[in-house]
């Protein structure tokens, strides 16, 4: 700008402040087109934040439905237990028809022993998958809390570029006052 004249100064400032509003038009174009389209990137901390609470969000219901089909199987397994016990206790010296009666008994408390186990396991199963879920909720939480101790970070750095922008507004404008420019 050192060798231009005046005309020329005013005409490539004028042009300068134009592009600074088409500049504005196309960033206020393009927020309002972001509602429309999520096109924040993988490494957006908002993105992550949401995505983060989310995926809690499920671990909660997985969670949920575990424990509550844990508290199914261990009611059941009550029930047969009290069932085998009863059964136990009801041996005694047989004649004929107790004895067939004793043997539909004797299979039905093995069947029943045979399921007992293999709710036991699934009841072991629905354990470990919740220690799983626990454990992936507890690094969860703790990289929420790091997101949320960058994101402060990023909110106060935005103060700080504002307050400069706003100050370098006011210095633009009280040389425009001046005449200098």
């Amino acid at each position: 700008m050192c060798g231009l004249g005046i005309k020329e100064r005013n005409f490539y400032e004028k042009n300068k402040r134009n592009d600074m509003v088409d500049k504005n038009k196309e960033a206020i174009r393009i927020e309002v087109d972001h509602t429309k389209v999520d096109d924040r990137g993988p490494l957006d901390l908002t993105r992550q934040v949401d995505e983060t609470d989310k995926r809690i969000k499920e671990l909660d219901n997985s969670l949920s439905i575990a424990l509550e089909i844990n508290d199914k199987f261990q009611r059941e397994n009550k029930k047969l237990t009290d069932k085998v016990r009863k059964a136990e206790a009801m041996r005694r010296p047989l004649d004929t028809m107790d004895e067939i009666a004793y043997r539909e008994l004797e299979k039905e408390n093995k069947d029943l022993r045979t399921s007992i186990g293999h709710r036991i396991g699934r009841v072991e199963e629905l354990n470990t998958s919740l220690a799983e879920a626990l454990a992936i909720d507890e690094a969860h939480q703790k990289q929420m809390g790091k997101l949320q101790v960058r994101l402060t970070e990023v909110e106060e750095d935005n103060k700080k570029l504002a307050k400069q922008i706003e100050n370098q507004s006011k210095y633009v404008q009280s040389l425009r006052d001046k005449g200098v420019i």
